[in-house]
């Protein structure tokens, strides 16, 4: 056994068959050449005259599935940590269109704090009033349809008021079974880009 797991492997076998039938329990086990190996043990917890009397039960390799958890949540904090720090606005929204993530581009770009925007209605917070309805549903027959352009432009309005141009590069966000579950966004903001008046001609 795992250095690191054995005394909760011991105590696992030791004590819990006082208290439940069944029970199962994760550990690490180092092979005769050095890997480590993640076993779970399933036990049952034979009883005689009404005293536990034998434990029995059965170990799965479970190395595969612990191992991609452990990459997937490596990847994913990655991922946050790019998008976190880079210079662009990054949002992914639910199904209904609610704030999952937001980045700090974002928050300093609208002058909102974190805790008003996550969870908050997208198309309520940001969407200007008079673009408000199509995009929501836009984004809802997107969604619905599992599928959504990758590229398109539309405004969103600040804290103060203010309005920006973003140039958005969208995507699908699914579930395991490849329903659509959301959208994840990274936004361009081209406001200052726009000709002025006096150099438009």
């Amino acid at each position: 056994i795992h250095p690191a797991d054995r005394a909760q492997a011991i105590a696992a076998w030791r004590d819990r068959y006082r208290t439940e039938d069944e029970y199962q329990f994760a550990f690490r086990v180092i092979t005769s050449g050095g890997r480590t190996v993640w076993l779970h043990n399933v036990v049952s917890v034979t009883y005689v005259d009404d005293e536990p009397s034998t434990l029995h039960g059965f170990l799965v390799d479970d190395t595969t599935r612990v191992t991609a958890e452990a990459a997937s949540r490596e990847a994913e904090r990655r991922l946050r940590d790019l998008l976190e720090n880079i210079a662009l606005v990054a949002v992914a929204l639910d199904a209904g269109g609610r704030i999952v993530f937001a980045n700090d581009f974002l928050l300093g770009l609208t002058g909102h704090a974190r805790h008003e925007v996550m969870g908050a209605d997208w198309f309520e917070r940001f969407v200007p009033d008079d673009q408000r309805d199509w995009v929501r549903s836009v984004f809802a027959e997107n969604v619905a349809a599992g599928s959504i352009p990758s590229h398109m432009e539309n405004e969103i309005v600040a804290r103060d008021g203010c309005r920006r141009l973003l140039r958005w590069n969208n995507t699908i966000l699914r579930d395991p079974d490849g329903l659509a579950i959301g959208t994840a966004s990274i936004g361009e903001d081209i406001t200052d880009r726009l000709p002025t008046p006096d150099s438009a001609g």
